[in-house]
C-alpha cells in the first residue's frame, strides 16, 4: 500500500478488520520522510514492514520532472540532457527569459516586494512561521494554493483574483499543468519551502525554483549548499539560503537585489553551462545528471529499490519454512 500525500490517505487501506490470509503480510510503503507517520499513528498497527525516505549518502529524491515546455514544442527533457541549443530556446542566449510563456499579467509597481506561494498542505510550522514574518516585515504575498491568509496573517491580493479569473475564463491563457511556471515568471524571487526540513529530502519545490527566471529563496534539505552551490568563492551561488538570514535580513537582502538587476542575473549564470565539458560544468548541473541517474518518475531501479528492501526483509523475517503455501492460490 502506498501513502498519498496529495490526498493525506493510505492508498487501498480499508477502515474495517484485514481480510488476509494467516500468513499474508502487509507493507506500507511512502515516499515521504518518517514524519509522515504521526497523522496515522492508530493505523500503522495494521502494518508488518514500513518503507519511508530516510538520509541518504548521496542526495537523491524521487519527484524529478523532466521539462515540458512550450517552447520545445511539447517535448519533454531531462535537465541533464539540455545543450546548449535547447538553453537558446528554454531561457533566450541572454538566459533571462522563462521555459515557460509567461502570463500576460503584471504585479503592481507599488515599490513592495511580493511573493508567490503555492502551499496546500498548511501544517509544516517551519515554513508557516517563515511566511508569518516575512508579512510582519511587509512582503505582500499571493497565495495561490489553499493555505491563505487564514494561515499565514496578510490581506488578499488582488492579483490572485486575476490569475483565478484568467483560469475561469480563458484556458487558452493558463495552460493546463502548467500554472505555476507561468506565474512564477512574475516575481523577481521564487520562495521555494519544503514540507520537511531533512538533510537529502529535495523535492519539485526546489527544482521549480532553481529552472525559473527568478532568484530562489529555499528553505530546505541542510546539504543542499554543499550539492549544488559553487565551491569556488569567485562564482556566484544559484540560490539563497533563508537560513542564513532573519526575516528582516533576508527582506533587506531582497530590497538591495530589487535595484542590482546585474547580481539577480548572476544567480542564473549556470544556465550559460549547459553542454559543456564535465570538467568545467557548475556543480549544479553535475547534481542534475545524478538525480537523472537515479530517476524514479521512471519506475527504474531507484524507485523500485524499497520495494525490493521490503521483499528482502519479508523473506528474511517471515518466509519461514511451512508458514507460507507453495503456491499463493493453493492450501496446504
Amino acid at each position: 500500500m502506498n501513502w498519498n500525500v496529495f490526498r493525506g490517505s493510505i492508498l487501498g487501506l480499508s477502515e474495517s478488520k484485514r481480510n488476509l490470509r494467516p500468513w499474508q503480510k502487509v507493507a506500507l510503503m511512502s515516499l515521504e520522510p518518517n514524519s509522515f507517520a504521526r497523522w496515522h499513528l492508530g493505523r500503522l498497527k495494521m502494518f508488518d514492514m514500513l518503507t519511508s525516505f530516510a538520509h541518504a549518502e548521496k542526495i537523491h529524491e524521487y519527484y524529478t520532472r523532466p521539462l515540458c515546455s512550450p517552447r520545445l514544442d511539447g517535448r519533454c527533457v531531462g535537465i541533464a540532457d539540455i545543450d546548449s541549443t535547447m538553453a537558446d530556446t528554454l531561457w533566450g542566449r541572454s538566459r533571462e527569459e522563462s521555459p515557460f510563456p509567461p502570463l500576460p499579467l503584471s504585479l503592481p509597481d507599488d515599490g513592495k516586494l511580493h511573493l508567490a506561494t503555492f502551499i496546500s498542505n498548511c501544517a509544516p510550522k517551519a515554513r508557516a512561521r517563515l511566511i508569518k514574518d516575512l508579512v510582519k516585515e511587509g512582503v505582500v504575498f499571493e497565495h495561490f494554493g489553499k493555505c491563505r491568509e487564514d494561515v499565514f496573517g496578510g490581506t488578499p491580493s488582488p492579483i490572485v483574483a486575476e490569475v483565478e479569473a484568467a483560469l475561469n475564463t480563458s484556458r487558452r491563457v493558463l495552460q493546463p499543468g502548467l500554472v505555476k511556471e507561468q506565474i512564477l515568471p512574475l516575481y523577481p524571487f521564487t520562495l521555494a519551502l519544503e514540507n520537511t526540513i531533512l538533510s537529502s529530502y529535495v523535492t519539485e519545490k526546489v527544482h521549480d525554483a532553481l529552472i525559473s527566471p527568478s532568484v530562489p529563496l529555499i528553505l530546505g534539505a541542510p546539504n543542499l549548499a554543499s550539492e549544488i552551490q559553487p565551491e569556488s568563492a569567485s562564482e556566484w551561488p544559484v540560490f539563497i539560503d533563508v537560513t542564513h538570514y532573519s526575516p528582516a535580513e533576508l527582506v533587506s537582502e531582497m530590497k538591495r537585489l530589487m535595484s542590482a538587476k546585474d547580481e539577480r542575473r548572476a544567480y542564473k549564470s549556470w544556465l550559460a553551462h549547459f553542454g559543456e565539458e564535465e570538467t568545467t560544468e557548475p556543480k549544479i548541473i553535475r547534481y542534475f545528471k545524478r538525480l537523472q541517474a537515479n530517476d524514479g518518475s521512471k519506475w527504474g531501479s531507484h524507485y523500485m529499490r524499497p520495494i525490493c528492501m521490503m521483499c528482502e526483509w519479508y523473506h528474511e523475517f517471515y518466509d519461514f519454512e511451512g508458514d507460507v503455501p507453495l503456491g499463493f492460490g493453493d492450501e496446504k
